[in-house]
Order: C-alpha cells, then structure tokens, then sequence
C-alpha cells in the first residue's frame, strides 16, 4: 500500500507506511501456522518441544506513550504517543531469553513559545504552541532477566528506529485569541533525520491466561543520536511506554513461574 501526501510547497512525498502493515500481518499469520497446536496435546509434549525451536514465543504488543524531547540544556514539554507491532522471544530457560520488537511508534514532542506580534503596528502580547509528530518503525533487542519465584522481568538493550513521515502543527495565540493554524507535513530529511538510536530497558508483570502469557511492560527508551539537521540544536528522542503483550504462542517455558 502506497500513500501518496504533498506538503506545503506543493512537492509530492511517497511513504509505505502499509509496508509495517503487511510485515505485522504476516507475523501474525505466520506466528498461527507455527503455534497452533491442537487441545489434547500436553504441557509435558510442549516442554519437550517449543524449547529447541528458534522462537520459543510470539507476542502482540500495543500501547500508550508518554513522548518528549530533549537537548543539552533542556526538555521539551511532552505529549501522548503509541506504539504497536510484535515481538519475538526465544527462551534459553525459565530465567534468561532475548526478545526483539518490531514496532511502530509515534513519538515527538510540544513546545510553547512566547513573543510580541507587531503586524498591526503596535506590539500584542503572543504566543505558539508548536507540536511536533515523529513517526517511525523500529527494532528493539533486549536481554531479559525472569526473576525466579515472581511473575517480573527486567530487561534492556539498544534499539534503531527509521522515520517514515514526520509533520508540524503551530497554533498562535494574539492577547488570548486564536490568530492562526499552520500545519505541514514535512519532508524526509528536511528538519529531522530519517533515523535514530538510544537504548530501552524495561519492567515487566505476567499472568497465565488460558496456557498463554498476557504481559504489562513499563519501559523507558533513551535516545542517544541528535535527530536534528546539522547546525541546528541538539534535540534527542525520550519516551516512557505501557504496553501491554499477549503471547500467541500456547507454551513458554516462564510458566514454571506460576506453579
């Protein structure tokens, strides 16, 4: 799926942002054909055969975001975000596993700004408020620690994300009132890098819910590349995320912490 979108000097911007779609359906069919095992079959069967498979879990992952900025000198206010997508665990045991998300996220940030409007001759009292939207694809890889006895995990690792669209909303204000909307969708690599880096650790609370795993992840990703164009201020990624995880496949080797 390809949408085509013009921005406000009229030049048109191509994004596949279907293309995070069509990869989220196919995991997600894919993840049914490998998993789907029949109801008679035994935990003691799965224990002895979901261990030496490359992917021992498949999880669906959505949730809110809190996003901001930072600089060296400052933090942006922040806004609501989201993130979704899918990830994949494989467990060497019921303590250790690596996982690696797949997702989209939408990250940025807002930011008031005061002055003077002179256009009628004298000076007004003004001010903006410029809102910023990021939205990107990225992949996270983390090493994750089960703490035995408990039903929490704790895990961290870096991640990469790539900017597919990017755009800017200002509303100004003049002694109270609103003056004047802009909004334009920006191109790629005109104010912002199509890429970032940082790190993401996180906490996480399981539960057994039918021989599957819904997870609760509290998670903290730092960027650590300025996303900014050269000779301009530093400005880094920064987001606190809730997402919630439903595991698709029927058996992790993490229900020996539910006995």
């Amino acid at each position: 799926m390809i949408i085509k979108v013009y921005n406000g000097l009229g030049q048109k911007v191509v994004k596949s942002q279907g293309i995070f779609v069509l990869v989220f359906v196919l995991f997600y069919a894919i993840s049914f054909a490998c998993w789907a095992q029949p109801d008679k079959v035994s935990q003691d069967e799965l224990k002895q055969y979901y261990p030496k498979r490359l992917i021992t879990s498949v999880e669906l992952l959505a949730g809110p975001s809190f996003v901001f900025g930072r600089s060296d000198d400052y933090v942006q206010d922040g806004k609501l975000g989201f993130s979704t997508g899918i990830g994949l665990e494989h467990d060497f045991n019921s303590k250790f596993s690596i996982k690696v998300n797949f997702l989209y996220e939408i990250k940025g940030f807002r930011q008031a700004l005061g002055g003077v409007n002179m256009d009628s001759g004298y000076a007004r009292p003004s001010n903006s408020i410029f809102d910023l939207t990021l939205n990107y694809v990225s992949v996270s890889s983390l090493g994750i620690y089960h703490v035995p006895i408990t039903r929490i995990s704790l895990g961290c690792g870096p991640y990469f994300a790539y900017l597919i669209n990017s755009k800017i909303h200002q509303e100004t204000y003049i002694n109270g009132s609103l003056a004047s909307i802009y909004r334009r969708r920006l191109l790629t690599n005109e104010l912002y890098k199509s890429y970032d880096m940082g790190l993401t650790s996180t906490v996480a609370y399981s539960i057994a819910f039918k021989k599957r795993l819904v997870t609760i992840n509290l998670s903290y990703n730092l960027g650590l590349l300025d996303i900014n164009q050269p000779h301009v201020s530093s400005l880094r990624n920064n987001s606190i995320v809730l997402v919630f995880a439903y595991q698709v496949s029927r058996y992790s080797s993490r229900f020996e912490n539910f006995k």
